[in-house]
């Protein structure tokens, strides 16, 4: 799809039944496209999934969907630490992995972070006792592991840097094999379909134990990106 941005401007109205949308990254400026979401394990470096979103919506606004699909393909598990960055950061998204996914939240956090504002929500329901005596243990024991894994990383977030480094340049050489950032698909299913080759050939190529996941997002953008303010 080749637009000519000479004869036609789109605006938000242009693109309201579209799989792609304008959108705003740091990285990009104001762009027309979609967000691509790798999920990749450490130390393997093996991709794990890719999820595609319309549009650019924010980190934090995607979470939950991200989490809730990830533990659907049983790629995410109870126990498991989660590493993010900063773009997913909100108290909530602590509370809930620890409370509600049973997993461990590492998300990279902002300098006015509270560790107590988070231990001081860890409220449990009435459902979570409503259990037989050994396994409301189970679970209280479970929740204790990882909270103590969550404090200990969460105030040591800083060694996690190089971690995230990592992915990072992994993500590029997948970006630029598969020309992810410049591609020219303009459905959630073609794309999805185009990404998914970002997923496989790797996985293919890596054979060990996952570990920990990690999560990158990528503004796909299927139009020459603009520095101008976004069409209204």
């Amino acid at each position: 799809m080749n637009i000519n941005w000479f004869k036609k401007k789109y605006t938000k109205a242009d693109l309201k039944d579209k799989d792609y949308k304008w959108a705003y990254s740091k990285s990009k400026g104001y762009y027309i496209g979609m967000k691509l979401v790798f999920a990749i394990e450490y130390p393997s470096l093996k991709p794990l999934a890719v999820l595609v979103f319309p549009g650019g919506p924010s980190d934090s606004k995607i979470f939950d969907e991200i989490v809730t699909e990830l533990m659907r393909r049983k790629i995410l598990g109870k126990g498991d630490s989660f590493v993010l960055d900063k773009g997913f950061y909100a108290y909530r998204h602590y509370i809930e992995c620890l409370t509600e996914y049973g997993i461990v939240p590492l998300i990279f956090p902002r300098i006015n972070f509270k560790l107590e504002k988070v231990l001081n929500h860890i409220q449990l329901t009435l459902d979570f006792f409503n259990d037989n005596l050994s396994r409301v243990k189970e679970k209280i024991r479970h929740l204790e592991t990882i909270l103590a894994e969550f404090k200990h990383y969460i105030l040591n977030w800083k060694q996690l840097k190089p971690k995230r480094s990592l992915i990072e340049d992994v993500f590029k050489v997948i970006k630029g094999t598969f020309s992810l950032s410049r591609i020219h698909r303009f459905t959630l299913a073609s794309i999805t379909k185009i990404a998914s080759l970002g997923v496989g050939v790797p996985r293919k190529l890596i054979n060990r134990r996952v570990k920990i996941p990690l999560l990158c997002c990528l503004p796909v953008s299927v139009q020459k990106p603009i520095v101008a303010g976004c069409p209204s």
